[in-house]
C-alpha cells in the first residue's frame, strides 16, 4: 500500500509541475515555451515506470502528431513545431493515469482566469478595460477562454450549476465567441438522458456531422454564401468571420479544385506557405484546424481523427470533444499545447476512481 500511495504521491507532483508550467506559459508572453519542456517531465515518468499508456481520448491526437513526424520532410521546421506543438499537449497523459480529480477545478479555475487576464496585459499591455460582445473585443481577450470553457462543459455534464455559470462568465469575460458557442452547444446533451446522448455523440453520427460542416466552412471560405451571410446580418461574410474568409480562401480553392485532398493532403505545416505566398506571413494561421487538417494530411485523415475523438465512452468525456470539435471549426486550438494539456486532464477527471472500480481489469479510459 505504501508503494501505491507514493506512485500516486507522484504522479501528482509531476502533473503539478507540468500545470505550473502551462500557466506560466499562459500568463507570461515572454516565457511561452515554458510548457515546451513537458514531453521531458514525462520522459522521466516513462522512465521510471517503463510503461506508456494510450488513453482513448489521446488517439486523435497521437494520430495528428504521428502523421506530423510523418509528412515532417514536406512540411519542414514549420511541420515539426506543429507536431510537437501537439505531443507537447498530450505527452503527460501517455507517461501516467491522470491523478487530477473535480474537486480540483473550483482552485484551477480562478488560477486558469488570473493567467489568462496576466497573459493578455504582457502580450498586449493594458490601455484601460475595453468589452464589446458583438465586436469580439476585449483588452483582456485571451485564449484562455477556451480553457475556462472546458471547465463549463464539465461542470455542465455533472450538472454543477454554480460551477458551470462562473465558468461560462470567465470564458465570457476572455471572450472567444467559439468557446460561448461550444458551450451552448453542449447544453441539449446535458438535458438530454444520457444513453440518448451517447448515441447521437457516436462516432458515425459526427462523422457525417462533420461532413456537413466541412462542406459549409469551404462554401463559407470560397464565397459561396456571402450573399445569404449579408442579407442576414448587413455585414459581409469576411466581416462577420473577423477576418478567416480572406484567411481560408487560398487553401479552401485548392481543397475544392483538387480530388487528392479526399484522400490525402500536402503535409503537416504546408498550409502556412499559403499565408507566406498570399500575405508575407509565413508563421500565421487560418483559424480553421478543420480546413487546416484537410489541406495538409486530407478528408479522410480529419475523419478518422473526429471518429477517434467521439471513442470516448463517458458522456462528459464526448462533450468536451464536442466542445473542440465546434472550436476545431474557428481557432487553431489544436497547436495549443495548453489546451490539449487540460482538454485531456478534463476528459480523465477521476480517472483512479474508474480504475478501481475496474478491479483486476486493466486500465481503459473514457
Amino acid at each position: 500500500m505504501a508503494t501505491t500511495n507514493f506512485r500516486i504521491d507522484g504522479r501528482s507532483l509531476l502533473w503539478s509541475f507540468c500545470l505550473v508550467l502551462v500557466l506560466v506559459s499562459m500568463a507570461v508572453h515572454q516565457l511561452r515555451y515554458s510548457m515546451y519542456l513537458i514531453p521531458f517531465a514525462a520522459l522521466l515518468a516513462v522512465v521510471s515506470t517503463l510503461r506508456i499508456k494510450i488513453p482513448t481520448p489521446t488517439l486523435p491526437f497521437l494520430a495528428y502528431a504521428i502523421a506530423g513526424a510523418i509528412t515532417v520532410p514536406l512540411g519542414g521546421e514549420l511541420g515539426f513545431k506543429d507536431c510537437y506543438f501537439v505531443f507537447s499537449g498530450i505527452a503527460l497523459s501517455l507517461a501516467f493515469t491522470n491523478p487530477i480529480r473535480f474537486s480540483w477545478i473550483k482552485y484551477l479555475l480562478p488560477v486558469a482566469f488570473i493567467a489568462s487576464i496576466v497573459g493578455a496585459i504582457t502580450l498586449r499591455g493594458w490601455h484601460g478595460l475595453e468589452f464589446d460582445l458583438l465586436d469580439s473585443s476585449s483588452s483582456i481577450e485571451s485564449t484562455g477562454s477556451f480553457v475556462c470553457g472546458l471547465f463549463a462543459v464539465v461542470a455542465l455534464a455533472r450538472s454543477r450549476w454554480i460551477l458551470f455559470l462562473i465558468a461560462t462568465l470567465a470564458s465570457l469575460l476572455l471572450l472567444k465567441r467559439a468557446a460561448l458557442l461550444g458551450i451552448a452547444v453542449c447544453i441539449p446533451f446535458a438535458l438530454l438522458p444520457d444513453r440518448k446522448a451517447k448515441q447521437l455523440l457516436s462516432s458515425p453520427v459526427m462523422v457525417l456531422v462533420n461532413l456537413v460542416a466541412v462542406a459549409f466552412a469551404v462554401k463559407y471560405a470560397i464565397g459561396d454564401l456571402d450573399s445569404v451571410i449579408t442579407a442576414l446580418t448587413g455585414k459581409s461574410a469576411n466581416e462577420i468571420g473577423l477576418g478567416r474568409q480572406l484567411l481560408q480562401s487560398e487553401a479552401a480553392n485548392s481543397i475544392v479544385g483538387n480530388a487528392h485532398y479526399i484522400l490525402y493532403g500536402n503535409g503537416v505545416g504546408t498550409a502556412y506557405a499559403t499565408f507566406l505566398g498570399k500575405f508575407g506571413q509565413g508563421d500565421a494561421n487560418m483559424h480553421s484546424d478543420a480546413l487546416k487538417m484537410i489541406y495538409e494530411l486530407g478528408l479522410v485523415f480529419f475523419l478518422t481523427f473526429i471518429w477517434l475523438g467521439y471513442r470516448a465512452r463517458t458522456l462528459e468525456a464526448k462533450m468536451l470533444f464536442l466542445y473542440s470539435n465546434l472550436i476545431f471549426y474557428f481557432d487553431n486550438t489544436i497547436i495549443y499545447s495548453f489546451y490539449l494539456f487540460f482538454l485531456l486532464s478534463m476528459q480523465m477527471l477521476d480517472q483512479d476512481d474508474r480504475e478501481l472500480k475496474q478491479g483486476s481489469h486493466a486500465p481503459c479510459s473514457q
